[in-house]
C-alpha cells in the first residue's frame, strides 16, 4: 500500500493552548513552554486523528513554529518537518537541511536591516497605543527571518490595529502580514510555507514518486501550500473556515 503523505499545520489545527479549549473537555499536553510547562494541548478527537495519522501515513509537520519550539512538541513524528514559516527544513534525523538552509541564506540575509526598522517600528506602534506589546526577530541558525509581535493583557483583535497602523507607517511592498489570534508577523515574500512545500515535494517525489498529497490547516496564510495538495482541509472553528463561511454567507 501507497502511503499518503500529510502535510499538517499544528498550532490550532492539530493542538492548541488551554484557553482556546473549553474548561471541562478533557485534554492532554500536545507541547511546552520553555521552562517545560504544558503550554499546548489536544483534545481526545485530536488525539484519535493523530494517533491514525501517525499510524497510517507519513506526516510532515508545516508549522510556524521556531525550531525550538517545535522540538518542544510531544507528538512523535518522524519524517522531519518545515518549521518557522518555511525558513527551515528539519530532514527525518533532525538535521537541518543544508541545501535549503542556503537557499534561505541567500535569499532572507539582504532583508536583515529591512526586518530590524519593522520590529522597531512594531515596538513604536505597540508603545503609542498603550500596548503591551512583545516584539523580536525570529532567528534561525543565526538567520533573520521575520518580525513578530504578540500582545499580552488584551483581547487580540487589538492586533488589528497595530497591523493598520504598520501598515501605515512603513512601505511593506517586499513583506507580507500574517495575523492569528495573539500573532502579528511581518515576513519578507521570498519566505512562505509554500516555498518550502515546493521543495519538500519535489525531494518526496524523487525517493516515493507520485503518491496522495493531504494537506491541513487553518490559517489565511496557509492557504498557498495548501494548494499544493491534492485534497486539503481545515478546522471547523479555524481562521480559514470562518472566512469561507462569510464568503459563503453561511452563519454558524
Amino acid at each position: 500500500m501507497i502511503k499518503p503523505l500529510f502535510l499538517m499545520d499544528l498550532d490550532d489545527t492539530l493542538l492548541q493552548t488551554a484557553r482556546k479549549m473549553p474548561a471541562d473537555m478533557p485534554r492532554q499536553v500536545a507541547a511546552l513552554d520553555k521552562q517545560g510547562q504544558p503550554l499546548s494541548f489536544t483534545n481526545p478527537k485530536q488525539r484519535a486523528f493523530i494517533d491514525w495519522l501517525l499510524t497510517h501515513a507519513d506526516v510532515v509537520p508545516v508549522t510556524a513554529r521556531s525550531v525550538d519550539a517545535f522540538k518542544r512538541v510531544q507528538i512523535p513524528f518522524n519524517q522531519g518537518a518545515i518549521c518557522a514559516h518555511g525558513a527551515v527544513i528539519l530532514t527525518r534525523n533532525g538535521d537541518i537541511d543544508p541545501d535549503w538552509h542556503a537557499v534561505m541564506q541567500q535569499q532572507l540575509n539582504p532583508y536583515a536591516m529591512l526586518l530590524e526598522e519593522v520590529r522597531e517600528k512594531l515596538a513604536r506602534i505597540g508603545q503609542q497605543l498603550n500596548l503591551t506589546l512583545r516584539t523580536w526577530l525570529v532567528e534561525e541558525q543565526g538567520l533573520a527571518c521575520y518580525a513578530l509581535a504578540k500582545q499580552s493583557g488584551h483581547d487580540d483583535s487589538v492586533l488589528a490595529d497595530v497591523e493598520q497602523q504598520i501598515q501605515q507607517q512603513l512601505a511593506l511592498t517586499a513583506f507580507y502580514i500574517h495575523r492569528n489570534a495573539n500573532n502579528l508577523a511581518i515576513l519578507p515574500k521570498v519566505l512562505h510555507k509554500k516555498f518550502a512545500v515546493d521543495y519538500w515535494l519535489q525531494q518526496d517525489k524523487k525517493r516515493h514518486g507520485e503518491r496522495p498529497i493531504l494537506g491541513f490547516g487553518d490559517s489565511l496564510s496557509d492557504v498557498d501550500f495548501l494548494q499544493r495538495c491534492d485534497w486539503w482541509a481545515t478546522p471547523q472553528q479555524g481562521q480559514l473556515a470562518k472566512s469561507v463561511y462569510q464568503q459563503l454567507g453561511i452563519t454558524e
